[in-house]
């Protein structure tokens, strides 16, 4: 259960890390 609570915030920090550059990303070397 609280991986399905997790899973949103997940992809909503995807999508943040996705809109945001890079080198502010430190742990997303890609």
């Amino acid at each position: 259960m609280a991986s399905l609570l997790a899973y949103p915030a997940l992809v909503r920090l995807g999508k943040s890390t996705l809109r945001s550059p890079p080198k502010c990303n430190p742990h997303m070397p890609t």
